[in-house]
């Protein structure tokens, strides 16, 4: 009988906690959006990633990346000349984002932070919790649209919407830069002349090809 009414009241307390706070927004974990943002490779953060990759109306090519990879350390100048190739076209985005810390440098940003009190309690208290907290480095969370699975990984959105594309290719800026070219959508200005050409186009088909004459 006592089982039975803590079951009924921790159901009764679930059902008031979504009537109260069901229309609180998911926590998402992001480092700070960069202040200045104007290097070849922009930084993308979790905060941004919308605005930067899905709603800015341009190509971008976003790298997730951890520091600790060596794969992402050797990708590092190969990106940022892929970047320094297309900075001139100003519908071409090249971002990366960091989404794991080692531990080493997940205690830094906590102790630079003034949080190292916090993971100290937790360590000192909660002891089941002690892998986690030392495993934890996660510096952004990766959205639902991407399935990263490993760094580097490389993902290309175009200004013209649709599906976005994973890039398999080999990591030589050659391959990338064509893999853009390939993949990038119609530039606005393109867009523009070609809208106005077919509004054009049905002004003239709409007119009659003959004189026009008062009826009497």
């Amino acid at each position: 009988m006592l089982f039975h009414s803590t079951l009924l009241s921790n159901h009764f307390l679930i059902i008031y906690f979504f009537i109260q706070y069901g229309n609180l927004t998911p926590y998402v974990k992001s480092e700070p959006i960069p202040k200045v943002n104007d290097q070849p490779v922009k930084v993308v953060v979790a905060d941004n990633i919308d605005e930067i990759v899905f709603n800015s109306g341009k190509n971008v090519l976003l790298e997730f990346y951890a520091p600790w990879c060596g794969h992402c350390r050797k990708l590092a100048p190969i990106l940022e000349e892929v970047a320094v190739s297309l900075q001139d076209d100003e519908d071409v985005v090249i971002a990366k984002m960091v989404v794991h810390f080692s531990v080493d440098y997940s205690k830094k940003i906590a102790t630079d932070s003034g949080h190292t009190s916090v993971v100290e309690h937790l360590l000192r208290h909660y002891k089941r919790l002690r892998p986690l907290v030392l495993q934890d480095g996660t510096a952004n969370d990766i959205p639902t649209d991407f399935a990263v699975e490993g760094y580097p990984a490389l993902y290309f959105y175009s200004s013209s919407g649709g599906d976005l594309l994973t890039y398999d290719g080999q990591r030589t800026a050659k391959e990338l830069i064509s893999f853009i070219k390939k993949n990038r959508g119609a530039k606005a200005a393109a867009v523009e002349v070609t809208q106005t050409d077919a509004v054009e186009e049905e002004v003239t088909s709409s007119t009659p090809s003959g004189s026009i004459q008062d009826e009497l």
